[in-house]
């Protein structure tokens, strides 16, 4: 199998969980080194945070995004990084997810969001976008089944015991609108937080 060379877009306020959770998948399965520049012939990720919100204002992250897309042979996202390929014109028309509390956003910068479930990721051509950080781990874990064999994925969960089991059940996503009214208030003031004025919108 050719060892691959793997693109981990950086920026602050990524999530680290999402973060080193791929490059330890998709890197102990096909990838050599560590984090690198872009240079045309990577496979590049785009990690999502927290603060992705206020890195859509960066116009030479987003430039970077545009370009390293552009080139790579195949590009994933976890969770909100899917906002920032959005935001370089990459998902313009193509199918893809991201956390559910964005999908507004996905969806006005051009691109066709997909429901959270029941897969915790979605695939449009060379590109496959995940939702939230448990949908990351899944992506990575399919991803690399797809580019290696289901052997290899198999061992990498094996390896990172990935066998959820939440203290307070799974959730139900058959009442997810419910949960989502209830939680207005505190989501809004959340995005409210680390949002930058000039992108704010009004959740509905």
């Amino acid at each position: 199998m050719r060892r691959k060379t793997l693109a981990y877009v950086v920026y602050p306020g990524i999530s680290l969980l999402e973060l080193v959770a791929n490059r330890t998948l998709l890197g102990g399965m096909m990838a050599h080194g560590t984090l690198l520049k872009f240079q045309a012939g990577y496979d590049v990720v785009v990690g999502g945070g927290a603060e992705t919100l206020p890195a859509l204002a960066n116009a030479d992250l987003i430039e970077y995004v545009r370009r390293a897309g552009q080139h790579a042979e195949w590009v994933a996202a976890t969770s909100t990084g899917s906002l920032l390929l959005a935001a370089a014109g990459l998902l313009e028309g193509r199918l893809a997810t991201t956390h559910w509390a964005y999908t507004d956003r996905l969806a006005a910068s051009g691109a066709r969001p997909q429901p959270y479930r029941p897969a915790g990721w979605v695939k449009d051509g060379k590109f496959t976008t995940s939702a939230g950080v448990s949908g990351a781990i899944d992506m990575a874990l399919a991803l690399g089944a797809q580019l290696t064999n289901q052997t290899l994925a198999k061992f990498g969960q094996l390896m990172i015991e990935y066998d959820p089991h939440p203290p307070f059940g799974l959730l139900d996503w058959s009442s997810f609108d419910e949960m989502q009214t209830a939680l207005a208030p505190l989501l809004s003031q959340h995005l409210t937080t680390q949002e930058p004025a000039h992108l704010r919108y009004t959740l509905r």
